[in-house]
């Protein structure tokens, strides 16, 4: 066992071990649990296929790009991990559509193109369907034809846990001139892919991989820097106590820079999220880590906790929902709204075409709630004051972020996190 309640990696489970467990689990069926599997295997394949990589000139937006190689995840905090915690992920992309006629820019990208006919029936298909609704039809058939439940979510009532994939609009998503100059300037629509809620465990991870690798071979997906990739934490509809939620808090203000490696320079500048060092309140009055440790402990109520560590509204009252604004990298508003999701979201990293990093990260922010959650106060405050201390003096053994996810018990997402943060931010290891 770590010193933080976790199992020591195991070996990884064979291809007949991988079906059969999730067949015997009932995640997913069958025929769904063995297309899944063999679709992983084959997911370099359909990397190849990505239509658009970040900040590329035109020639180079449906460039093949090498297909990473690491570690594969064994998600060894699972085996120990109570039972209760769930997740869902959000995901943003730019996809395109043409009008009936126009020649496409990319003939030999053999992923169907949406139309639209022109003139009076402007903005809709041959059959009338807006063209919108004609994109996020198709993107849930997509779904649907991998064995993932995936249909239009009706309005939920308050408390209800979203059970079906399903595609909505984002219109904070904005395509480059680039893009523009290829396909036509208005001529893409933003897709934002909501996954229903999910239990921790291997299944759920699996199927994130399936949904994201579905849709690259499919649907042509272009990615810019207002793209992001959300990851919603919780226990079910139950949510969490006030010491769960310090425990977590005072983590990230801790290792806010660490974690921060993680994600592209640009998703640190983005105004939708925000880091809590720079925009949050405890930033503003208490520019020293260890004292920002200490009155996020202090706090007295969940809702005097997340207006804390959150950039609120000056001219709202304290007691109003619209007091606190959401646009931070880590999202604790839901937890305090009365008709809130009861998670923590995690909104800083950027939005991907590559499957590995969607379950990587999704499991890292799994990884970290649950290992809060689950310590006492008093040994997680002293942890955490002692890594401000060495933070404030510059001490050498200050944490990489891998040496701090090995330590919670993420041993094969530290190594993907390594690798990810020398790629990312080659001359530090940690954002000051």
């Amino acid at each position: 066992m770590t010193p933080w309640g976790f199992a020591p990696s195991a070996g990884e489970q064979s291809h007949t071990e991988r079906v059969s467990w999730a067949t015997t689990k009932g995640d997913l069926s069958p025929w769904t649990t063995m297309t899944l599997d063999k679709h992983l295997k084959g997911c370099e394949d359909i990397h190849f296929l990505t239509a658009s990589q970040r900040h590329k000139i035109p020639s180079q937006i449906t460039k093949p790009t090498q297909q990473q190689t690491g570690t594969a995840s064994k998600l060894t905090f699972l085996p120990t991990m109570p039972a209760g915690y769930t997740f869902g992920i959000e995901l943003e992309y730019l996809v395109p559509f043409l009008y009936t006629g126009d020649p496409d820019p990319e003939p030999n990208d053999r992923r169907t193109i949406d139309r639209a006919v022109q003139g009076e029936n402007a903005f809709c298909d041959d059959y009338g369907i807006v063209i919108d609704n004609a994109i996020y039809d198709r993107v849930r058939s997509t779904l649907r034809f991998v064995g993932l439940p995936a249909a239009k979510m009706p309005d939920l009532p308050v408390g209800a846990l979203p059970s079906q994939w399903d595609v909505v609009v984002d219109e904070s998503l904005v395509e480059t001139d680039e893009m523009e100059a290829m396909y036509g300037e208005g001529n893409f629509i933003p897709v934002e892919l909501n996954s229903p809620v999910l239990l921790v465990e291997r299944a759920s991870f699996r199927s994130i991989r399936l949904a994201v690798d579905a849709l690259v071979s499919k649907h042509r997906l272009f990615i810019t820097d207002t793209c992001g990739f959300h990851v919603h934490v919780g226990r079910g509809k139950e949510g969490f106590p006030l010491p769960a939620l310090k425990n977590i808090a005072a983590f990230l203000w801790v290792f806010e820079p660490q974690l921060g490696t993680l994600h592209p320079k640009d998703r640190h500048l983005n105004g939708y999220g925000s880091p809590m060092r720079e925009r949050g309140n405890i930033k503003r009055l208490l520019p020293d880590v260890r004292q920002g440790v200490r009155e996020i402990y202090a706090a007295s109520t969940a809702r005097k906790l997340v207006h804390l560590i959150h950039w609120t509204d000056q001219y709202e009252k304290l007691e109003n929902d619209e007091v606190f604004i959401r646009n931070m990298a880590y999202n604790f508003v839901n937890i305090v709204h009365k008709e809130g999701k009861k998670t923590i979201e995690f909104r800083q990293a950027a939005s991907t075409t590559d499957s590995l990093d969607v379950k990587m990260w999704a499991e890292i922010c799994t990884g970290i709630v649950a290992a809060c959650a689950e310590k006492a106060v008093p040994e997680w405050k002293e942890f955490l004051l002692d890594a401000a201390a060495k933070e404030e003096r510059k001490a050498p053994d200050v944490m990489k972020v891998e040496e701090l996810l090995r330590m919670i018990g993420l041993s094969d997402q530290a190594t993907w996190a390594q690798q990810r943060s020398k790629k990312l931010w080659p001359a530090t290891c940690s954002i000051q």
